[in-house]
């Protein structure tokens, strides 16, 4: 079998699975060109996938029986596996045949992938109602799974997975003939230590991949521990320079209130001294007495009475440095003057 054009892996998990000529990974190949006719389409019941493989013939062809094989070659990185050239797989379609008549026969369809053969039957279906009325498609995907042992390059770097849908089937005349495939798909399990390349978790997960998850679980234990650690010392650094903000600016406050208070101090009361000598009291009674000398009030009235001056001194003749001085002797009435 002649496999032409070989397609990466990942482009063939991404392409639209129609043929070559429409941007897809398949190429066809029947049994007689001139009454068959294939190509890729979207109808009702390929709404679900980017598109359909198709193939039909007319009334009018000229062979009693035809054969049909949709085909493509997939290739492998085989670093990717780690020099491996053996690989497991799971490869899935979906197949439809049917005709125009109410026949109620079935027909086989083969498909291989690299050495490994599969033959699933299936029920023909009726053509009209698939087309016209939009029923009758009711067949699940088929689905096979095995390993492989993969041909490669002469450097052993490159493997190739051939892939084939294959059917034969019998023409009655006056009867339109279909066949569709949907869905077809091959999908790698083998898992590797750098990436999974299949589209899902097997149960065929190698030690690799056991070692691969554990170390990414270590790593995400590892960095919640230095953020946690982080996180601390953040938090108890915010709360001491918290704790010596609010200290310094009490200290602050508690500074400037004492130099407010002590800004302007009170003279002590021996610091008063009078300008001008007390020569007379004027408010009756015993005189002021001097702590001193207790006889300096009679002295002073006796000078002034000598000396010929008033007896009378008024307020305003008095003159105080700051305000008038206190005296703290007062004996008025318990010390009597001396005649």
């Amino acid at each position: 079998m002649d496999f032409q054009r070989p397609i990466s892996y990942q482009d063939f998990l991404s392409s639209n699975g129609g043929l070559l000529n429409d941007n897809g990974p398949w190429m066809v190949r029947r049994s007689y060109v001139d009454d068959i006719n294939c190509g890729s389409i979207n109808p009702w019941f390929c709404t679900d996938v980017p598109s359909c493989l198709s193939c039909w013939v007319f009334p009018s062809a000229t062979q009693t029986s035809y054969s049909v094989s949709f085909h493509t070659k997939v290739a492998f990185d085989l670093s990717q596996y780690g020099g491996a050239t053996t690989l497991e797989y799971e490869w899935s379609y979906t197949p439809w045949f049917g005709r125009t008549s109410n026949a109620a026969g079935k027909v086989d369809v083969t498909t291989s992938v690299g050495d490994n053969f599969y033959t699933d039957e299936i029920d023909e279906g009726d053509v009209l109602l698939l087309l016209r009325n939009q029923t009758g498609w009711n067949y699940t995907p088929f689905k096979r799974s095995g390993s492989m042992k993969l041909p490669t390059n002469d450097a052993q770097t490159i493997g190739y997975i051939p892939l084939a849908i294959n059917i034969t089937f019998s023409r009655q005349s006056n009867q339109y003939i279909d066949f569709y495939v949907k869905g077809a798909a091959l999908r790698i399990i083998t898992q590797t230590a750098s990436t999974i390349l299949s589209g899902g978790i097997s149960p065929s997960s190698t030690a690799l991949t056991t070692i691969s998850s554990s170390s990414q679980s270590n790593k995400i234990t590892v960095g919640a521990l230095v953020g946690s650690i982080l996180g601390t010392v953040v938090l108890v650094t915010l709360i001491i320079l918290g704790f010596l903000f609010f200290w310094m600016r009490k200290v602050k406050r508690d500074t400037s209130k004492a130099t407010v208070t002590g800004a302007a101090p009170i003279p002590l009361q021996n610091q008063v001294t009078p300008t001008t000598p007390f020569t007379s009291y004027s408010g009756g009674g015993a005189p002021l007495i001097d702590r001193g000398n207790p006889n300096r009030s009679t002295m002073f009235s006796q000078q002034a009475s000598s000396s010929g001056a008033s007896s009378h001194v008024s307020s305003s003749q008095i003159v105080y440095p700051n305000s008038p001085p206190t005296f703290i002797l007062d004996t008025r009435g318990s010390v009597q003057p001396q005649v």
